[in-house]
């Protein structure tokens, strides 16, 4: 359980807010990218291995390829945007 929250830390958004409502809400989106993170890695290893010994796709990875859907959802197209491909 403490590995979970620990993990959960590590996506959550980091905010001054005072507003309950918007950090309640930005917790509640770090719990359901940790629970998708959680299902893709036991679907992966039901597909292609027996037994799941530790995480298929990294955290790291995770925060990389959200990073750069949200970066390029915003961007314009125009020179000097920053887009990147997400491999």
């Amino acid at each position: 359980m403490e590995t979970g929250y620990a993990e959960v830390e590590g996506l959550r958004a980091r905010t001054t807010s005072r507003n309950h409502a918007s950090r309640l809400l930005l917790f509640y989106y770090s719990i359901i990218i940790y629970n998708v993170w959680l299902l893709v890695n036991l679907m992966m290893a039901e597909k292609f291995f027996r037994r799941l010994l530790g995480p298929i796709i990294s955290m790291a990875v995770l925060k990389g390829a959200l990073h750069v859907m949200i970066v390029n959802s915003f961007s314009t197209g125009q020179p000097g945007d920053l887009q990147k491909e997400v491999m």
